[in-house]
C-alpha cells in the first residue's frame, strides 16, 4: 500500500514518514526540491515541475496527504512573501485536485477562523476575513475541487506546530530579521497582547 505526501520534506512530513513507514506503507514524496541533501532512506522523491511523474503515483495511491505550503515563520510577511505563501498552498493544492486521488488528507490551518478572541469556534464557524483566514478558505476550496471527481476529502484544520528543529518555536526564539536570538540574550518581550489565544500543537 503507497501514501503519497505532498510537500512532504517539511516539518511534518518528514516525522510523519517513519510512522507511516512502520505501518507498512511505502512512500512517495512531491517536492519542490527533489534533490535535497536530507532525504530518508526508502522514499521515492518526486519532482512537482514533472507531473507525468507524479500523477500516475498519485491515482494509484492509497491516500494522497496534502502537506504543501512555505513555512509561515520562513521569513518576514513581505508583499512577496505573502503571495509565495498563498501560491505555494492553493496552486499545488489545485494540481493535486486535478491529479483525481482517491483519498485526500487535507491539511488546512486555525487561522481559518481569523481572531476569534474569546468566542467558541467550531468547524461550522465561517471563515474570518485576516490574511490567514483568506488564504486557509482558498486552500481548502481548492482541495474541495477535488469532489467533483470522486475524490474524498478530508480537511483539518491544525493550530501552530511547536518542535525544536523548525516551525514556530525558533522563528520566535530567533526573529528572521534579528541578527541574534533575542530570547537566548535577556531581549526578548510579550508576544502581542499577551490575551490571545494560540491553540499550538506539538511535533
Amino acid at each position: 500500500m503507497n501514501i503519497v505526501i505532498a510537500g512532504g520534506s517539511g516539518l511534518v512530513g518528514t516525522a510523519l514518514v517513519p510512522v507511516l513507514k512502520g505501518l507498512g506503507y511505502t512512500v512517495d514524496i512531491i517536492t519542490r526540491y527533489p534533490d535535497q541533501p536530507m532525504k530518508q532512506d526508502g522514499v521515492h522523491y518526486l519532482d512537482w515541475d514533472n507531473p507525468h511523474a507524479w500523477h500516475p503515483a498519485v491515482g494509484a495511491a492509497q491516500a494522497v496527504i496534502n502537506l504543501t505550503g512555505s513555512n509561515m515563520a520562513g521569513a518576514a510577511w513581505s508583499e512577496a512573501y505573502k503571495k509565495e505563501i498563498r501560491d505555494s498552498r492553493v496552486r499545488y493544492t489545485q494540481l493535486l485536485s486535478e491529479a483525481q486521488p482517491r483519498v485526500l488528507l487535507q491539511a488546512s490551518a486555525v487561522g481559518y477562523y481569523g481572531e476569534g478572541e474569546n468566542t467558541v469556534l467550531t468547524e461550522a464557524t465561517p471563515a474570518g476575513s485576516s490574511f490567514l483566514a483568506e488564504v486557509a478558505k482558498e486552500w481548502e476550496e481548492a482541495a474541495h475541487g477535488s469532489h467533483r471527481c470522486g475524490t474524498r476529502v478530508c480537511s483539518f484544520r491544525i493550530g501552530p506546530i511547536l518542535a525544536r528543529e523548525a516551525g514556530m518555536l525558533p522563528a520566535l526564539l530567533h526573529p528572521p530579521k534579528a541578527p541574534f536570538p533575542t530570547f537566548k540574550y535577556g531581549l526578548g518581550g510579550p508576544l502581542g497582547s499577551g490575551k490571545q489565544w494560540v491553540p499550538w500543537i506539538h511535533i
